[in-house]
């Protein structure tokens, strides 16, 4: 690690057997222990977001089964269109207020081929503030995926990692419990 004005710069990899989801670490020094900081591993593409993209039919279209790494600024959208054929199944989840960096209230949604808003999520049960849907699609063509703040704001460090592919995402779990040990 480089040290220069009280900043470290640090590399680390992970291993290939690194588990998914979201890990902690923390750098101790002579001085004391940093934060808690988060970040999070995934098994899909991971890609960072490119600017321009917030018009929607200008927006480069990004691949199925991709993460995207980026940030939202006040009054920002970010666009991520996808080719998708009719019955297909798109799952889109969001990584944003569970990575830790900022209070950062994250909202995603869905447009069909003609432009129309058809979903519109803000909040999940599973995963609180960070959004996510599973759609099956009506018809051939681009759709739309558009992350923003949920009232707007959003900041440089409004950052989130946005899932997008066919991978299953389920959203409840049944039946609801049960008794240790016991088969359900």
């Amino acid at each position: 690690a480089a040290v220069d004005n009280g900043k470290a710069t640090a590399t680390f990899v992970l291993a290939p057997d690194c588990s998914v989801g979201t890990h902690a670490i923390r750098v101790r020094t002579k001085t004391g222990v940093s934060n808690l900081q988060l970040f999070s591993v995934g098994n899909l593409k991971e890609i960072n977001e490119t600017e321009p993209n917030d018009d929607k039919a200008t927006a480069p279209e990004i691949a199925l089964n991709t993460t995207v790494n980026g940030v939202v600024n006040s009054e920002e959208v970010d666009y991520f269109p996808v080719q998708l054929k009719a019955n297909d199944r798109i799952s889109v989840e969001v990584e944003a207020l569970r990575l830790g960096t900022a209070m950062f209230d994250p909202k995603i949604r869905l447009f069909d081929p003609a432009g129309t808003e058809i979903i519109a999520e803000d909040d999940t049960q599973m995963f609180r503030q960070d959004a996510g849907f599973v759609y099956v699609a009506k018809a051939d063509g681009r759709y739309v995926i558009g992350i923003s703040e949920a009232s707007f704001g959003g900041s440089g460090d409004s950052y989130y990692r946005l899932h997008i592919g066919t991978f299953p995402r389920p959203f409840a779990v049944t039946p609801m419990g049960g008794q240790p040990g016991q088969q359900l």
